[in-house]
């Protein structure tokens, strides 16, 4: 999919959440350690999904075109990012491996259907709708916010 320079940064952002949730999955499915798992989402936490949600909500929802943008695709994008933190919250409070795995199963999928939302629905709106100066704001942001995420993890729970 084609994807205007100024929302790349997010797209390339996006391939690495998607590693961090099927990584996720595929330790689940393989009975990995849910603690070690934890681990490794509380890093992709720290150090790349928390600062990417920032950076979207700053981009996009100080742009006066953001009202144009469909209430349900603005509401999905905020209450997405709401629910991750409160998945963090779950994940970080579980006090079995049970509730632990479930908390991580609900992060990881809602984390490939998040993704999936806003590269084929909520980016080609904002594509759509904002005007070419504030898509060149946007783009200017989130180059000078952007860093490549860290997909190095020891332990490789996922293989």
């Amino acid at each position: 999919m084609q994807r205007s320079n100024a929302l790349r940064p997010l797209s390339w952002e996006h391939h690495a959440a998607l590693v961090t949730g099927n990584r996720i999955k595929r330790g689940l499915s393989r009975g990995a350690s849910p603690q070690v798992m934890r681990d490794y989402l509380r890093h992709a936490w720290a150090n790349d999904i928390e600062h990417h949600f920032a950076m979207e909500e700053a981009a996009f929802t100080t742009k006066q075109s953001w009202v144009r943008i469909g209430v349900n695709e603005r509401d999905h994008m905020l209450g997405d990012h709401a629910e991750f933190r409160r998945l963090v919250e779950q994940v970080e409070g579980a006090t079995s491996d049970a509730a632990l795995r479930s908390a991580l199963a609900a992060f990881a999928d809602l984390l490939v259907l998040h993704v999936r939302f806003e590269e084929r629905v909520l980016f080609p709106a904002i594509e759509r709708l904002f005007s070419r100066d504030e898509l060149e704001d946007v783009g200017s942001y989130l180059s000078r916010e952007h860093s490549d995420a860290c997909l190095t993890w020891e332990p490789a729970f996922w293989k």
